[in-house]
């Protein structure tokens, strides 16, 4: 078989994972390039907001609160969000792995919006969580941050996306033999 032939049927064959690679990286290194150009201030009003929502909640739970910017203030206890907790990242994997894949822009469309809710909701599940491990447990805070929480967060936006590959990305059809 001659080298033309030969990189012909492997364009065939791989085109499509390396066409999705491509979109991958290209689509998550611009939405990391786009907030890295951002300043401190500029992403400020992102974690004044989750740190407002998750000082929410706990006053809700019943736990009295204050919230400073960033900082979510109890008796004893203080807890900072900064941007690498904001949750962005699992989102802009997820967001570049939908793009990635071939489907409607519909589907695209319902699988960001209803990733970025769950992703956000469990992010402020995962702050809500840190806050009282911070009050009642300090010595687990560090093991519940770095390895509970974020392998849950990785595991949840691979669960995410594959639920959505699984409804929205068309399948051939098996042919018969």
């Amino acid at each position: 078989m001659p080298a033309r032939a030969r990189h012909a049927g492997l364009a065939h064959k791989y085109g499509p994972l390396i066409r999705a690679w491509t979109i991958f990286g290209v689509t998550f290194g611009a939405l990391q390039l786009s907030v890295s150009a951002l300043s401190s201030e500029a992403k400020a009003p992102i974690t004044a907001m989750l740190a407002w929502m998750t000082g929410g909640l706990a006053t809700l739970l019943g736990t009295r609160t204050t919230v400073v910017e960033s900082r979510i203030f109890t008796d004893g206890y203080a807890l900072e969000v900064i941007w690498q907790c904001s949750g962005a990242t699992p989102m802009f994997i997820f967001a570049a792995a939908v793009a990635a894949f071939p489907s409607s822009w519909r589907s695209k469309l319902i699988g960001w919006s209803a990733g970025f809710v769950l992703l956000f909701t469990a992010n402020l599940m995962r702050l809500l969580t840190l806050l009282y491990a911070g009050m009642r447990y300090p010595a687990a805070f560090d093991t519940l941050h770095l390895r509970v929480w974020q392998p849950l967060l990785i595991l949840l936006t691979v669960v995410l996306w594959l639920a959505w590959v699984m409804r929205f990305v068309p399948r051939d059809e098996p042919r018969p033999a």
